[in-house]
């Protein structure tokens, strides 16, 4: 079985393809979610990885073969009836849609989205959320900070929060950010860590009934 994706830019010079496959990084300027999907699903994109399976002037296919290795890891989801609701506080609008792109693939977590750190204390506060995924380079303040304003809520002060950043950060090291994941996204590495911190909500949701009932 094969699959590919259409760029709807015109057809690419041979000395810009393996630009157009390089997975977008924050120092590009911003284009459309549709355009930089090709990179998110189901990996980080390469000319190793992808062919051009036809290019002209309207556009070009790029397709792939989907090897074994490419199965494994991308659509398996532990099966569990728990939803885990997940919080991403994000201001940068493609960032959002790949990572909106990788919940598709697991249909077990839901994904809320704040475009600043006052939003997305406000969204928390309301609905208390079972992981935080935080930028740090918020419009209205540092990823670290909302992180602490967060904590200060007896519902909040024990959720996993993760930090999404393109850039090493000192602050990050007296911060109590469980895990930091790096700009551009390790695609296989995030949703393997997206099944691991589901299955612990799981199992979490699974125990307490039991205490209740002991």
């Amino acid at each position: 079985m094969s699959w590919g994706c259409r760029s709807k830019q015109p057809g690419h010079r041979m000395s810009s393809r393996d630009s157009s496959l390089t997975p977008f990084r924050e120092d590009r300027p911003p284009r459309a979610a549709s355009d930089v999907l090709i990179a998110a699903i189901p990996m980080p994109v390469s000319p190793h990885r992808f062919r051009v399976a036809e290019d002209r002037p309207s556009g070009t296919w790029f397709a792939k073969n989907r090897a074994s290795r490419l199965r494994a890891g991308l659509f398996n989801m532990p099966c569990s009836e728990d939803v885990m609701r997940v919080l991403y506080v994000e201001d940068h609008p493609v960032n959002v849609e790949v990572m909106r792109a990788l919940f598709a693939l697991r249909p077990q977590l839901t994904l809320d989205v704040a475009v600043d750190g006052s939003s997305g204390l406000r969204a928390a506060l309301r609905t208390p959320p079972d992981l935080l995924l935080l930028d740090l380079r918020l419009p209205d303040c540092h990823g670290t900070d909302l992180l602490a304003r967060l904590r200060t809520h007896p519902s909040l002060a024990a959720v996993p929060a993760i930090a999404v950043t393109a850039e090493d950060d000192p602050d990050l090291s007296a911060s109590t950010f469980a895990d930091t994941w790096s700009k551009p996204l390790d695609i296989r590495g995030v949703l393997a860590r997206l099944d691991q911190l589901y299955t612990r909500h799981a199992l979490s949701q699974t125990r307490q009934p039991a205490a209740m009932a002991a």
